[in-house]
């Protein structure tokens, strides 16, 4: 298991290496996509401030509401299929950072790009932070960025690798 989210209804979704199950009572069943079983590994789950369940895998982003499951993609707008980390802001804003280009931003269904061109000294995105005062930073492989999405800039605070950002009291 690779996390677990609790619905609005109580219902659980465990996110593992091989897709992700839905735990009702002692019940438990597969997430399906389009009728198949949805098998690739799910590194990261998110419940938004919408009450929808975010998926992040190596197929791109899935959106599950108790209507329907939405795969957002590289064939609709996602620049790389590849997850490599995932935030919803306060303001309902999904911050989708790919293993191999970029962040991307998933607003109101658009996505924008944030690459090298907007100060970006390494496009894989390991971990991404909205801190108590709203400022977005990201981790990479080439350290962590304090990314501005109003400005389309980063500035970089640190050349560590840095694989998980937390915040601290």
């Amino acid at each position: 298991v690779t996390g677990l989210v609790l619905d609005s209804s109580g219902v659980v979704y465990a996110s593992t290496n091989s897709g992700c199950n839905i735990i009702t009572g002692n019940k438990i069943t597969s997430l399906f996509y389009r009728g198949k079983k949805i098998s690739t590994p799910i590194e990261y789950i998110i419940k938004g401030i919408d009450y929808n369940i975010y998926l992040g895998s190596e197929l791109g982003l899935f959106i599950v509401n108790k209507k329907k499951i939405e795969l957002i993609d590289h064939s609709n707008g996602l620049e790389n299929n590849r997850i490599g980390s995932l935030l919803q802001d306060e303001n309902g804003i999904i911050y989708i950072g790919t293993k191999e280009f970029g962040i991307n931003i998933y607003k109101q269904g658009l996505i924008e790009n944030f690459t090298t061109e907007h100060g970006l000294l390494n496009i894989n995105i390991t971990a991404v932070l909205e801190d108590k005062t709203g400022r977005i930073f990201l981790g990479t492989k080439a350290g962590a960025y304090l990314f501005d999405q109003e400005q389309k800039a980063s500035t970089k605070i640190t050349s560590s690798t840095v694989n998980s950002i937390r915040e601290t009291s």
